[in-house]
């Protein structure tokens, strides 16, 4: 039996993948056709210049599939998908990110390279150092969407805003924060199957929150240089995404 994750390697040279949200994804599989979202519509035609009656591969953002043709705004089923879709298959391990909120430029970098990366879930905190909340829920999703279909990343990142640092303990969850009193590198392969790193802001953390953390959190290295905060955050998810 194909899975959803196999379909998506053998075509994805020839389709690109399209992202709806739940309710849209619904009308597909139950009408078979619907219209193409207006917020993708520009980002087709304009950036990738797709021409009319190309092909792709439509997924709800989360564990679906199928294949599709685009004509005239529409999104129409392939006859071959007979109103199915493909699951995908459960992920060998969750790696989730947790990020202090940085200035919006950065913050956006952070959710782009997560999306890319293949992380599983994204929290956003508040800290004694963190910038303002600035992008609204709707603009953090858009972020999310548009990276995970340039990188043909079908299950988009989870979104949760936490309050604090102590908020983020989780006891089914291991976490992970850089430490550069640590003496242990960030590894994949001693990390636990399900995972979480914490992410300071561009001021790093207070005395306080570093005693906060160290109650339930795992100090680690991941470089021998001071790093940006959206750099950290980065390299972090690199290395427990792509290193298991």
């Amino acid at each position: 039996m194909t899975t959803g994750r196999q379909y998506l390697r053998a075509h994805q040279r020839d389709h690109s993948l399209v992202l709806l949200a739940a309710a849209e994804f619904a009308a597909l599989i139950g009408n078979g056709n619907t219209d193409l979202p207006a917020r993708h519509a520009e980002h087709f035609s304009r950036v990738l210049r797709r021409t009319p009656g190309w092909n792709a591969i439509v997924g709800n953002g989360v564990d679906r599939i199928c294949a599709a043709v685009i004509e005239a705004g529409k999104i129409r089923l392939k006859p071959e998908t007979d109103g199915r879709a493909l699951e995908f298959e459960a992920q060998a391990h969750r790696v989730s990110i947790a990020q202090a909120w940085i200035k919006p430029k950065a913050l956006s970098l952070v959710l782009q390279k997560c999306a890319e990366l293949g992380v599983a879930e994204i929290l956003l905190f508040d800290s004694a150092y963190s910038a303002p909340r600035s992008e609204k829920p709707y603009r953090i999703d858009a972020i999310l969407e548009n990276a995970c279909m340039q990188a043909y990343n079908p299950v988009k990142p989870a979104v949760r805003f936490v309050d604090n640092v102590a908020a983020l303990q989780n006891a089914r969850q291991p976490a992970l924060f850089g430490d550069p009193t640590a003496n242990v590198w960030l590894n994949p392969a001693g990390a636990a199957k399900d995972s979480i790193f914490i992410c300071g802001p561009e001021g790093g953390f207070s005395a306080t929150e570093m005693q906060a953390l160290r109650t339930f959190a795992s100090g680690v290295l991941i470089s021998e240089n001071v790093l940006r905060a959206e750099t950290a955050a980065i390299i972090a998810a690199g290395i427990l995404c792509l290193g298991k």
